[in-house]
């Protein structure tokens, strides 16, 4: 009986503690500008999903310059940041962070030129 209490009680507990973790957008725009201020928070890690699905549904230089950043501060392999951050640079009109993170993601592959 006891375990069946505590059983209950974790249930309950994670219940409540993954209900206010998942947020609930109204529509995209709220979800890219709730993703864009995690991001500008250097919230890398949170933003990393948003980013991805944003990258999936619209491969621009914006979407892969973000999402090479968060696969910077998120994955032990820093090397699979270079792909997306690459691909961001070939646009003109990137966020010149760009730039940064690329030669950032370099150094710690030891790709120095």
């Amino acid at each position: 009986m006891k375990i069946f209490k505590l059983n209950i009680l974790l249930v309950f507990l994670l219940n409540t503690v993954f209900g206010f973790s998942q947020e609930t957008f109204k529509n995209e725009a709220e979800r890219i500008k709730f993703s864009n201020k995690l991001f500008e928070d250097q919230k890398f890690i949170e933003a990393e999903p948003h980013m991805l699905s944003f990258l999936s549904n619209k491969n621009n230089s914006e979407y892969n310059f973000k999402y090479g950043v968060c696969v910077l501060f998120k994955y032990a392999d820093k090397s699979k940041a270079i792909q997306y951050l690459k691909k961001a640079i070939k646009d003109a009109n990137v966020d010149p962070r760009a730039f940064f993170y690329l030669g950032r993601v370099y150094h710690y592959n030891y790709l120095l030129q």
